[in-house]
């Protein structure tokens, strides 16, 4: 199964190839697991984030994070921290919103 999240602009923030649990033959039952690889995140938390804010809003959280993660990856030190005073702010005003 192919899953892609796309973010503003038809962007594609994750695109991955999950493997399918088909245990009977029709049931497509996805592979958490290796959803929560793909998003860097463990399984237990990820659950515990659906539980708590629904699937839609767990997945684009942990793929906004995997994606920040990626991008300060690549940063030079400096250029970092102002990446990550950007984010911060960004979600302090998300939450007072």
């Amino acid at each position: 199964m192919q899953l892609k999240i796309l973010g503003v602009g038809n962007r594609p923030l994750l695109s991955a190839r999950i493997k399918n649990l088909d245990l009977d033959g029709d049931a497509g039952l996805i592979n958490w697991s290796a959803v929560c690889r793909k998003l860097d995140v463990k399984r237990s938390t990820f659950l515990s984030k659906v539980a708590s804010v629904g699937l839609e809003a767990a997945i684009l959280h942990y793929t906004t994070l995997k994606k920040q993660r990626d991008v300060l990856a690549t940063m030079p030190e400096k250029d970092a921290a102002a990446f990550l005073a950007a984010c911060n702010a960004n979600i302090s005003n998300n939450a007072t919103h």
